[in-house]
């Protein structure tokens, strides 16, 4: 119904640096991601997450 959709990454991060988002390059259901979503919250203060998800 849904599909399928792939965490590719956090786009936005520092040269060198490793995502800590838990999320990162997993893949969900479409119906996953509409009643539970993905957990964007973050420890890092005065930064900013960008993601990006591709259809499979």
């Amino acid at each position: 119904m849904f599909g399928q959709y792939r965490f590719v990454r956090e786009i936005n991060l520092m040269p060198g640096v490793k995502s800590n988002f838990a999320q990162n390059s997993g893949i969900f259901t479409g119906d996953y991601l509409m009643k539970v979503g993905l957990d964007m919250f973050s420890c890092r203060h005065n930064t900013s997450m960008v993601v990006e998800l591709t259809a499979k």
